[in-house]
């Protein structure tokens, strides 16, 4: 059997890597002997992590329309994010070739699939929503990861009735309790986007700078170099020039980050993966997002407090949340444990399927 696996795997990060990395696993506890194709992956190298170094013989051997099934993984890839018209409008063009224009392979050679772990909208051009929806619509199951996700699909006139809200795939991991730090460690993960409010940016580095009186810094990179000192779209270089002292986490391949976050004692990040692999691992994450899609999965796991909007991150604010996040247990949700593995079992049962 061969069957197709695509995501947002063009650019190389923590996040889609991950994501893919799970469902490649739960397509091999379905279908041991299947062979798993990337179509569309441009990195060898994030191919390799994705498959568990196992299938990267034929990874991309075969095309589409050679599939026996097919499997859209996780990952915003049908929600844009919040930018400018003209952003919005280059963004819709390039997921339309990633992600959409090929689809008709599916369509006439009836190839059975499904779409798993997605968060939609919003999709504000008419033409890529309208495509999308048809996707969505011909899909054998959809489960998509948070209420919005499905708010949006409902709104937009999906008739699809195979769709059900769970959760992100990635609360599906876990690790055991790490060994205690002698000073605890913060784990600082901040890419920033252009959108970032620059004049909120001495505010974070004095709050952070008054958190290094007690934690040792960590700062975290989810994709290779994030948080070099050279790169203008990070931290770094505001927190060199105010001399707080810190060590790197360097991004290797999914499972060596989720260990390295599994040592630390608290979290603050930019992005969501991160801040999701926090949550699993049951450790406190403050996130000030450059993403509105953040603060849907704050909201799912009953934090909405610990997620700050960038334009309302000021230094005493910051102490007084991060204070709160820190000495708030982290108790995962069952219903929410249960909707990931629902997701899974829905796979495998689709993949068994002849």
């Amino acid at each position: 059997m061969i069957i197709g696996l695509h995501g947002s795997y063009f650019v190389r990060n923590f996040g889609d890597t991950l994501l893919l990395n799970i469902i490649y696993n739960w397509i091999k506890e379905a279908q041991p002997n299947s062979k798993v194709i990337l179509p569309y992956i441009t990195s060898h190298k994030e191919a390799v992590e994705i498959l568990n170094n196992t299938d990267t013989d034929s990874y991309k051997k075969y095309q589409v329309s050679q599939c026996d099934k097919f499997v859209f993984g996780g990952g915003g890839y049908f929600g844009e994010p919040n930018k400018s018209w003209l952003k919005r409008q280059r963004w819709s063009y390039r997921n339309y070739r990633r992600h959409i224009a090929w689809n008709k392979e599916l369509f006439t050679n009836h190839i059975p699939f499904s779409i798993i772990g997605v968060g939609v909208g919003p999709l504000s051009n008419y033409f890529l929503r309208k495509k999308a929806i048809q996707l969505f619509e011909k899909a054998n199951f959809i489960c998509v990861r948070d209420n919005e996700s499905l708010n949006y699909i409902r709104k937009w006139g999906n008739i699809n009735p195979d769709i059900y809200e769970t959760t992100d795939l990635a609360l599906t991991v876990r690790r055991p309790p790490g060994t205690p730090n002698e000073k605890k460690v913060l784990g600082v993960h901040f890419p920033i986007l252009a959108h970032f409010p620059q004049e909120k940016i001495p505010d974070i580095v004095s709050f952070l700078k008054k958190l290094s009186e007690a934690y040792t810094i960590k700062l975290v990179n989810d994709e290779e170099g994030q948080m070099d000192i050279g790169r203008r779209s990070n931290i770094t270089r505001f927190i060199r020039e105010n001399n707080i002292e810190y060590t790197q986490i360097e991004y290797h391949d999914p499972t060596t980050l989720i260990n390295e976050l599994n040592s630390l004692d608290a979290i603050i990040t930019t992005k969501l993966h991160v801040g999701i692999l926090g949550y699993a691992l049951k450790k406190p994450v403050l996130s000030i997002p450059n993403h509105d899609k953040n603060f849907r999965f704050y909201k799912q796991i009953g934090r909405s407090k610990f997620c700050i909007p960038s334009h309302e991150a000021d230094y005493k604010r910051l102490l007084a949340v991060f204070d709160e996040c820190v000495n708030t247990e982290v108790i995962h949700n069952p219903a929410l444990m249960e909707k990931a593995e629902f997701a899974k079992e829905k796979l495998i049962s689709f993949l068994r399927l002849p």
